[in-house]
């Protein structure tokens, strides 16, 4: 969660990126990569893939809820 007194949060995908991919192997994630589009994240997830890992990916969406002055990530 963010707020104005925690504006940082390592879960939080880098500004200019769309998507955070991560692969895993045996149950234990290997690595976590981020990237922008159908090429940049296509290419993460054949590297996972061939390195005989599983791959995930996840797109960060945030709401503001003024109430509480605070913004809350959104899984989708």
């Amino acid at each position: 969660m963010l707020s104005k007194e925690n504006p940082t949060n390592p879960d939080l995908i880098t500004p200019g990126k769309k998507y955070k991919i991560t692969c895993t192997k045996g149950g234990k994630d290997i690595w976590t990569k981020e990237c922008d589009g159908k090429f940049s994240c296509g290419s993460l997830i054949y590297d996972c893939l061939e390195d005989d890992g599983c791959s995930t990916i996840c797109k960060n969406s945030m709401i503001y809820m003024p109430e509480n002055n605070e913004f809350i990530l959104i899984e989708l």
